[in-house]
């Protein structure tokens, strides 16, 4: 018997989308670790840069407080999710990674949380290594039709609205857990 991971909504237009989002992380987080937050995509596809827009903004925030890879001067995608991942297990013996990436789904808009990794590249049939203890989602798109399309021709306006509301609730998450360790 094989069990579904829960996976948790978060709608851009609910009444406190960042402070849901950051509760549901903090929670999430184990008191005794430092996490990497790895944000996968490329700045070359407007439905496929929420990673690097939101390493960005994260980085920014954060500074050096925490390990942020994948920004829009650094991205993480196709080319470079194995090396990264070597390095990040090469620095730290049981790294905590949280996983940020776009998706394809029917609840366009919306958040996504679930313990456990995100698999990149899923959503065009190009499967790459699983990674992450936790994988947030931001769905940019529908998964019906041509996804390569679908990517192509995603509004920037909905991955930055997408990008603040992620960006902004790990910092705040993130902010705690550095305070209580």
């Amino acid at each position: 018997m094989t069990t579904s991971k829960l996976v948790y909504y978060i709608n851009p237009r609910d009444q406190q989308p960042v402070s849901s989002l950051s509760k549901l992380i903090g929670a999430r987080i184990p008191h005794d670790v430092s996490p990497t937050v790895l944000c996968i995509g490329s700045d070359r596809l407007t439905g496929d840069c929420l990673g690097p827009i939101t390493g960005s903004k994260l980085k920014n925030i954060l500074g050096e407080k925490i390990s942020v890879l994948g920004t829009l001067e650094n991205p993480v995608h196709a080319l470079n999710l194995k090396t990264t991942i070597d390095t990040i297990s090469q620095i730290t013996s049981d790294p905590y990674i949280i996983a940020v990436d776009a998706c394809l789904g029917t609840h366009i808009g919306s958040v996504t949380l679930s313990e456990g990794s995100v698999v990149p590249g899923a959503g065009v049939n190009r499967a790459l290594s699983a990674v992450g203890n936790l994988a947030i989602t931001g769905i940019v798109g529908s998964c019906h039709g041509n996804t390569l399309t679908n990517l192509s021709t995603v509004r920037l306006r909905e991955v930055i609205t997408l990008s603040e509301i992620i960006s902004s609730a790990l910092a705040e998450s993130l902010l705690k857990h550095i305070a209580l360790n």
